[in-house]
């Protein structure tokens, strides 16, 4: 429910497991990899770094279809191995390794630890009123 993905393909920027590319930029011109090679979205399956620049520097409306197409697949992706990691219970070392992918810095705090969820709805929400001090 998040515009992210789509509002940054628009302007060229897309995400990928080994860090962000803004697609516009010289660099990609005549990159022929695709932007992510363990993605299989239609984007990173059928063209290149270099043809998904051109379409960008020359305004087609396809490189933000396809560009869109690949940010919801990252997405997507992310959030499955988000939920993969909370019930392995390696979320601490899977929040590092986002950042670290990403450029940014670990989350800190005293604890970013997560507990299993219980399966008894009442359970879930007495211990989530107790985790707002505003509620």
């Amino acid at each position: 429910d998040c515009v992210l993905p789509a509002r940054n393909a628009r302007h060229g920027v897309l995400f990928t497991r080994q860090g962000v590319i803004r697609i516009k930029n010289a660099r990609y011109k005549e990159d022929e990899r695709p932007l992510d090679p363990d993605c299989g979205c239609p984007a990173c399956r059928r063209v290149s770094r270099a043809f998904l620049h051109h379409l960008t520097r020359a305004g087609e409306l396809t490189a933000p279809v396809l560009a869109t197409l690949h940010n919801l697949r990252f997405y997507l992706d992310f959030m499955a191995d988000l939920r993969q990691a909370i019930q392995l219970g390696t979320l601490p070392q899977r929040a590092n390794l986002a950042c670290r992918t990403a450029g940014g810095d670990a989350p800190e705090g005293p604890d970013v630890r997560v507990r299993p969820a219980s399966s008894d709805p009442l359970e879930q929400r007495s211990s989530s009123r107790q985790a707002d001090p505003a509620g």
